[in-house]
């Protein structure tokens, strides 16, 4: 089993007025109507500070250990779907060119003062049998769709309900990425969430989000998601 290096990171998220103002209307539901509520996180200080792409989004990180344990959130999809790309850009902001994920790699992550253990699980289909030794005690459950995979997609439906079935989740949000969007004629985020069927998906609390993992870019948004529904739980 191949484990992460177990850094620790913070994030802080803060949108500018601006950039929020500029965001286009999605053609399709994005996440059910949901309103969140403030809530208040854990405090430290001595951030470095850099900007997230498109929407003026403020990161904060900072390397340190942490003594509490962390919300847990796992990450799946189908083999070369981008889920560890998306994991160390979280984790470190940078491009890791991953080989496939044999076990799993976790990496303890702080967004808004709130910490988060983040496990990416391999998805070759020998292994996919053994996701749900990972799902107690999860909270959120993001699912990193490759969007050029047109092929695959009627299995990562499969795998998606399946999972959504399962006892140890049914209290977890949903957290979709729709990735490689960079790519020529690859499905738009409207595609990707008929063929998933979202809008059938009552019982999660749910968002799709177009990003580009080896940029970073959609992840600040899709992490904006996550912790306003973090909130009101």
């Amino acid at each position: 089993m191949s484990t992460g290096s177990g850094v620790k990171c913070h994030f802080e998220l803060a949108a500018s007025a601006e950039a929020a103002a500029a965001e286009a209307e999605a053609p399709v539901p994005l996440s059910p109507p949901l309103q969140p509520e403030p809530g208040e996180g854990r405090r430290s200080g001595g951030w470095r500070r850099f900007r997230c792409p498109r929407r003026g989004i403020l990161f904060t990180r900072k390397w340190r250990l942490f003594d509490h344990q962390g919300h847990k959130v796992i990450i799946v999809g189908l083999d070369n779907a981008g889920k560890t790309t998306v994991l160390y850009q979280f984790s470190m902001n940078e491009v890791v060119h991953a080989s496939p994920t044999i076990g799993s790699n976790v990496e303890e992550i702080v967004i808004n003062h709130t910490c988060f253990l983040m496990w990416d699980i391999g998805g070759q289909e020998s292994l996919r049998s053994s996701w749900n030794t990972y799902y107690t005690n999860t909270e959120f459950v993001i699912v990193v769709v490759d969007g050029t995979d047109r092929e695959r997609i009627s299995v990562t439906r499969e795998e998606l309900y399946k999972m959504l079935a399962h006892e140890d989740l049914r209290k977890a949000g949903l957290l979709i990425f729709a990735s490689k969007q960079d790519v020529k004629e690859c499905m738009t985020v409207a595609e990707i969430s008929q063929f998933l069927k979202l809008t059938s998906i009552k019982d999660h609390q749910w968002h799709i989000q177009a990003c580009y993992a080896l940029t970073g870019e959609g992840l600040c948004q899709g992490l904006e998601w996550m912790m306003s529904r973090f909130k009101i739980r």
